[in-house]
C-alpha cells in the first residue's frame, strides 16, 4: 500500500483537487525577497492506482481494558436551579462548523477478535450519496514518528539550504574544506511531543467562549540546534557543486592593509569601503565584488528553490507513509494544498488516567464560578464530563426553555463539548465513553521567511563572505579575517513556498472536524470492516 500511496501523495503536496485541474494559480500572493527565483504553480499529476492496500493491524493489548472514570461530585439542586434562571439565553451559529463530522460506530469493538484495527466513521452532512467513511485509529507512539519525520525533513532543507549559500559564496575555500571532507554531526532533532491545539476557527463564536477559552499553538518547525557545522552529509548541499579554479584575489576582492610600528597601530591604512566590514580591528577590502558575490548566493537561493524543495516534499511523504512505522495509518483527505486538506489519523494510546478530564471538569469550574449568568456551566462541568458514571439530575436544567445550551445540532452542551477539544490523547474506551476522539493531522501552510527565524540560529550562522585584510608591521605581515556582509542576506535567507506542519486536534463526537474538506484520496472500508 504505501510505496503507492507515497507517489499519490507527492503529487498532492504539490497541488491537488479541481482547481488543480482548471489550471487556475494555487499560489497565493507572496512578499517580494531578494533575489527570488519564479516558483511556478504546480498541476496534479493522474494519481496512480492505489491497489494493494494490506489489511491494518494493531499489536497485542493495543486496546487496553476500560479503566476506572471516577464518581462524579454530587451538586447542590437548590444552587443549581438558581444558576440556571441567568444565561444561556443565546446560541452560538454552527451553520459552519458542522458539515464533517465522526461517530464510533456499533460494530467497532466486535472486529478486534479478527485482528484489524479499530475505527471510526467520517459523515460528509452535506453531501448526498455515499457520504461516509471508515477510517483506521492510529497509536500515537506511530504518529510521534510521523511528526518527527516531518520536522527532520524540514531541519534537513534548512541546514543544506544555508551551506549551500555559505559553500557556494565562499568557493573555493569552504569547497575545500566541507565539500572534500565531511564535517556533519547528523540531525539534531529534539524529541517531539503531543500537543492538541486549539485554535478560535475551531471552536463556536460566543460571549461565553471568547476570553476564556485556553487556545494554543502547533509546534514551530525549524532546526532545533544551530552550530557552525553543517548536520547534513556533504553531498546534501555539495552535489553539482565544482570548485572554482579562479583565484579569489583579485577575482573577489582586494585586501586592505594597516600599518603597524612594532606591534602599535599607526593609524595609517590603505582600504577601502568599510559600510559591510564585521571586524573593526581589521582594514576593509580596497576592492570587493559585491555583484559576483550576490550571484552566487542568488544561485543557491534558486536551487533550493528548485532541486531542495522537491525533496523536501519527498522527504514528508515518506515520512507521513513509512513502511517501518507500523502501526500508523494515514488517510489523504482531499490534497494537501494549503488550507484544502490534510494527512488525518486518529490516534490513541494506553493511558488509563482520569486526570487530564477532571482537570478539565476543574478548569472549567474555575473559569465560570465567577459570574451568575455561567455559574450553572461551572457547578456541571465535571458531572456532564463524568455522565457516562453517574448522571446527575442538574444536568437537565440545560435542557430548560429559558436556555439555549441545548441545540437540534450539534449533540450535548455545546460549551462542554467544545472544551471537549482541549483533551489530549487517551485510550479508546475512554474517549468513546467521554465522547471525543483525538486526530493527528499534517498540513501544508504556505510559508515566506527569512532563515533562519531565530534569534540564536541568525546569530550562529550569517552570512558571510570570508574576506582577510594585512596589518603590515616594520619586519612582517600578518594577515586577518574580515567577513563582509552582503546587505540582501543580513538577516537571512529568503525562503517562500510550503512547509508541512502537524498537530493533534481532538474534536467532540458530533462536531466539526477541523481541515477535513471533500473526500479521502484512499477507502478503508473493503480492509477494516
Amino acid at each position: 500500500m504505501r510505496p503507492l500511496l507515497a507517489a499519490g501523495v507527492t503529487a498532492l503536496l504539490l497541488s491537488g483537487g479541481a482547481q488543480a485541474a482548471s489550471g487556475d494559480s494555487i499560489c497565493p500572493n507572496l512578499p517580494n525577497l531578494p533575489f527570488l527565483p519564479s516558483i511556478p504553480c504546480l498541476e496534479l499529476p493522474p494519481l496512480p492506482g492505489l491497489g494493494g492496500v494490506v489489511s491494518p493491524s494493531m499489536p497485542s493489548g493495543a486496546i487496553p481494558s476500560t479503566g476506572q472514570l471516577p464518581q462524579p461530585p454530587t451538586v447542590n439542586e437548590g444552587a443549581a436551579r438558581n444558576a440556571a434562571k441567568s444565561g444561556g439565553e443565546t446560541a452560538p451559529d454552527y451553520s459552519a462548523l458542522t458539515r464533517y463530522l465522526f461517530h464510533f460506530p456499533d460494530i467497532r469493538l466486535e472486529i478486534l477478535p479478527k485482528g484489524k484495527v479499530p475505527y471510526l466513521a467520517v459523515n460528509d452532512t452535506k453531501k448526498t450519496g455515499a457520504n461516509e467513511w471508515l477510517v483506521p485509529y492510529s497509536q500515537e507512539s506511530g504518529s510521534l514518528t510521523a511528526a518527527t519525520g516531518i520536522r527532520q525533513a524540514w531541519q534537513r532543507f534548512e541546514d543544506r539550504y544555508y551551506w549551500r549559500a555559505n559553500v557556494e559564496l565562499n568557493n573555493p575555500a569552504l569547497y575545500i574544506t566541507n565539500c572534500l571532507l565531511d564535517l556533519s554531526i547528523g540531525l539534531q532533532t529534539n524529541a517531539v511531543r503531543t500537543i492538541v491545539t486549539v485554535s478560535p476557527s475551531d471552536v463556536a463564536n460566543h460571549k461565553d467562549i471568547n476570553g476564556n477559552y485556553p487556545f494554543n499553538s502547533p509546534d514551530t518547525i525549524q532546526m532545533d540546534s544551530y552550530f557552525p557545522w553543517p548536520q547534513v552529509k556533504k553531498n546534501d548541499y555539495c552535489a553539482g557543486l565544482n570548485s572554482n579554479i579562479l583565484p579569489e584575489i583579485p577575482l573577489m576582492y582586494l585586501p586592505g592593509i594597516c600599518f603597524l610600528f612594532f606591534g602599535a597601530p599607526t593609524g595609517v591604512c590603505i582600504e577601502g569601503d568599510r559600510s559591510n566590514i564585521t571586524n573593526p580591528l581589521a582594514p576593509a577590502p580596497l576592492y570587493f565584488n559585491m555583484a559576483e558575490a550576490r550571484k552566487r548566493v542568488a544561485n543557491a537561493v534558486k536551487k533550493a528553490h528548485t532541486d531542495y524543495l522537491k525533496e523536501y516534499q519527498d522527504d514528508v511523504v515518506k515520512a507521513l507513509f513509512n513502511q517501518k512505522n507500523k502501526y500508523f495509518f494515514p488517510l489523504p483527505w482531499h490534497s494537501l494544498v494549503p488550507g484544502d486538506g490534510a494527512v488525518v489519523a486518529p490516534v490513541m494510546n494506553q493511558s488509563v488516567t482520569p486526570k487530564p478530564v477532571t482537570d478539565l471538569g476543574t478548569l472549567i469550574r474555575q473559569k465560570y464560578q465567577g459570574q451568575n449568568e455561567t455559574r450553572l456551566y461551572a457547578l456541571n462541568s465535571t458531572p456532564y464530563l463524568f455522565q457516562s458514571v453517574y448522571r446527575s439530575p442538574t444536568l437537565s436544567l440545560h435542557t430548560l426553555p429559558n436556555r439555549k445550551d441545548v441545540l437540534a445540532s450539534p449533540p450535548g452542551v455545546w460549551l462542554f463539548e467544545e472544551y471537549k477539544r482541549t483533551l489530549p490523547v487517551t485510550n479508546l474506551p475512554f474517549q468513546e465513553r467521554i465522547g471525543y476522539a483525538t486526530f493527528f493531522m499534517a498540513y501544508n501552510e504556505m510559508k515566506a521567511a527569512l532563515l533562519p527565524e531565530s534569534v540564536t540560529g541568525k546569530a550562529l550562522r550569517p552570512l558571510l563572505y570570508q574576506a582577510t585584510g594585512i596589518l603590515q608591521d616594520v619586519f612582517y605581515a600578518t594577515p586577518v579575517p574580515q567577513p563582509m556582509r552582503i546587505p540582501e542576506y543580513m538577516a537571512g535567507l529568503p525562503y517562500a513556498g510550503v512547509q508541512t506542519r502537524y498537530d493533534w486536534k481532538s474534536v467532540p463526537e458530533g462536531y466539526g472536524i477541523p481541515r477535513v474538506t471533500g473526500e479521502p484520496v484512499i477507502k478503508y472500508e473493503q480492509v477494516i470492516r
